[in-house]
């Protein structure tokens, strides 16, 4: 929808503000979580231990109380901000442009709700994926390699076994 999407440079773009910094989020807080399991950003452990699943409510509650009140209308700030107060501040009151109080809100919850999911399911999809990794090892085991032990199988030395 346009009021959703904003503008960039007076024209109009075709993406949402709230999707971009949501798979956005994403994609850089996964990049943490990443270099927290390599153990490369010591302070970043706590990423790690995925949250509960009031903790992944509390994190996408601001975005689901920002669409619904902007869905509902309640928020159209235009009427009762002085332009004054917000130009000052170098934002603009409604509307989605570029730095609005909208534009804004949208990127800040959709960010937090990208850490929520992170932190929530990636410690957790890890989890699984290590636990499939063992399963498949313990059931289907590599075979023994004859090269690691210095020795050439006898089709590639040429002779043949006795």
């Amino acid at each position: 929808m346009p009021e959703r999407a904003g503008s960039v440079f007076g024209y109009q773009v075709a993406f949402c503000w709230r999707n971009s910094a949501l798979y956005g989020g994403t994609f850089l807080f996964g990049l943490l979580y990443a270099l927290a399991r390599e153990r490369k950003v010591p302070w970043l452990r706590w990423l790690l231990k995925p949250m509960s699943f009031w903790g992944l409510i509390l994190f996408v509650l601001p975005m689901a109380v920002d669409g619904v009140t902007h869905m509902l209308g309640l928020r159209d700030m235009s009427e009762n901000v002085s332009m004054d107060m917000w130009y000052s501040l170098l934002l603009t009151p409604s509307g989605s442009q570029l730095f609005s109080i909208n534009w804004w809100v949208r990127i800040v919850t959709g960010l937090l709700a990208a850490l929520g999911v992170v932190w929530f399911a990636f410690g957790r999809f890890d989890k699984v994926a290590r636990e499939s990794e063992a399963l498949w090892r313990r059931y289907y085991p590599r075979p023994a390699r004859t090269e690691a032990a210095g020795e050439q199988p006898a089709a590639q030395t040429g002779q043949q076994a006795r």
